[in-house]
């Protein structure tokens, strides 16, 4: 199982999406990033599209697109970013 770390920079991106939507989008987003989690936990080379390195991009429900990159040694995801799409 993967240890998955959001980083601070993420975390803040995705507050700021979050106040700004309305009730049942911040519903649809925090069941997306739970769901997302829970799915890096176990196989984040399924979730996404490669990118250059080690980074991926996964887009979610409620809109988000999630960057993230896998250190498979010590089996940690680190999620570098978040920003809304279809606005």
């Amino acid at each position: 199982m993967y240890r998955v770390v959001w980083s601070q920079v993420a975390l803040d991106q995705l507050a700021d999406i979050f106040v700004l939507a309305d009730l049942e989008l911040q519903r649809r987003m925090a069941d997306a990033v739970e769901a997302l989690n829970r799915h890096l936990e176990l196989r984040p080379f399924d979730e996404g599209e490669s990118r250059d390195g080690s980074g991926r991009v996964v887009f979610v429900q409620g809109g988000l697109v999630v960057g993230f990159s896998v250190n498979e040694p010590i089996q940690e995801v680190r999620v570098v970013g978040v920003t809304q799409y279809g606005r």
